[in-house]
């Protein structure tokens, strides 16, 4: 009973989603900065811990670009606010991973030759911040990572259509609630936009996305929904490679809760000649033989009945 009310929450989802996919030129439209603009962004301080952002750069470093061997990675990241927060989860990645450095020769204090073979690390080569609203000051102070942060004034849709097809990465730390369904539109694009390509990419989240009564969710309405729900199980767009979750106190207010969310962009199934899956004919393929299998086994079965008999 439960599996099917679960399906039908889900085809329900899926239908609310296809009803704003059709206004999707309309709320666009309204996306501006007169309307979007954050007085809180302008404090030159992250809305989560300090400690909590450092720790998610440090499993973003060992669960993506380690684990993965993400060389020379770019990231774009959308609704980067003052990108203060960027830069204390870059000095968590900081810390962890090594510069590429080329081969090089030296000789010793005997004349001998030795070669380097250089060292070899798994690099973020570009971080590419965006946001509607420049929130940043002159007086900014950027965490001295060797990260190289560029910023551009974009809303969410335009800076996929930009850079999504040169970044890696699409990163979204602590979204708006209240963002009129920027930050769905933006995953969807760049969703699409990569496996139009083929490529492998990835979704990075970070924030309040804990499901829990009465306690604000970070990003736009059926954002969880778009990514929990529909794509994984009725598209089979995502796969969620790895989450953690931190906690400050659990009775303390919501912005002491903090998860961090990776996601990779699933290849297109290919369909063969015949229009289906190559997976379903390999299920196909995988059931004859074992029914062949079965029918064998049957099949030596009573040849070994039979002998018995006859003797």
């Amino acid at each position: 009973m439960e599996a099917t009310e679960e399906i039908e929450r889900i085809r329900e989802a899926i239908k609310e989603l296809k009803k704003i996919d059709e206004k999707r030129k309309d709320i666009i439209s309204k996306w501006n900065e007169k309307n979007i603009k954050d007085r809180g962004q302008y404090i030159l301080e992250p809305t989560s811990e300090v400690k909590m952002l450092e720790q998610a750069g440090e499993v973003l470093y060992k669960e993506l670009l380690d684990k993965f061997k993400l060389d020379n990675s770019n990231i774009l990241e959308i609704m980067a606010g003052n990108g203060i927060a960027s830069d204390f989860l870059f000095s968590g990645i900081d810390a962890k991973y090594k510069k590429f450095t080329a081969p090089y020769e030296v000789y010793d204090s005997d004349d001998n030759l030795i070669k380097h073979e250089g060292e070899k690390g798994y690099n973020v080569k570009t971080l590419t911040m965006t946001d509607i609203v420049d929130y940043r000051k002159e007086d900014r102070k950027f965490n001295k990572t060797s990260v190289t942060e560029n910023f551009e004034k974009l809303n969410t849709v335009d800076a996929v259509k930009k850079y999504g097809e040169t970044s890696n990465i699409l990163l979204l730390i602590c979204p708006n609630p209240d963002c009129e369904f920027a930050d769905y539109f933006a995953i969807k694009d760049f969703i699409e936009q990569t496996r139009e390509r083929e490529e492998e990419k990835y979704i990075v989240l970070f924030g309040n996305f804990e499901e829990s009564g009465g306690i604000r969710m970070d990003g736009s309405e059926y954002l969880k929904w778009y990514l929990e729900k529909c794509c994984r199980f009725e598209f089979g767009l995502l796969k969620k490679i790895h989450f953690s979750t931190w906690w400050i106190d659990e009775d303390s207010y919501y912005f002491k809760k903090r998860r961090l969310e990776i996601y990779k962009i699933k290849p297109k199934v290919k369909k063969t000649s015949d229009g289906k899956s190559k997976s379903s004919n390999k299920k196909k393929k995988r059931k004859s033989k074992s029914t062949k299998k079965k029918r064998k086994s049957k099949s030596t079965k009573k040849k070994r009945k039979s002998k018995n008999i006859r003797t």
